[in-house]
């Protein structure tokens, strides 16, 4: 999946032991961090065919603490979108001083 320049120019921290479709999952949540999806939205978002394989990456999310989850929908974790801007803040400072 191709991600945005944006995304390229800072790397949002992956969780380990969470799968491959983690960083996608998390990506994409964090460019849609004012709305929720289900997981067969998700699976769209990410080009995921087959969106039961999302189930593990998304319940090891939530547990570290990356997602939220109310019945049938998810979302980035405020934590996620706050460390997430931190880093991108973090790298244009650096680049300021460069």
């Amino acid at each position: 999946m191709p991600i945005d320049i944006a995304d390229f120019e800072y790397v949002i921290p992956m969780p380990k032991g969470c799968g491959k479709k983690s960083s996608n999952i998390l990506i994409f949540l964090n460019k849609n961090k004012d709305k929720a999806f289900t997981y067969k939205e998700i699976a769209e978002g990410i080009h995921e065919l087959e969106p039961k394989n999302l189930h593990g990456s998304l319940s090891c999310l939530l547990k570290k603490g990356k997602l939220r989850h109310k019945n049938p929908y998810w979302t980035i974790s405020e934590e996620s979108i706050i460390k997430n801007e931190l880093t991108k803040i973090k790298k244009e400072l650096k680049e300021i001083e460069t």
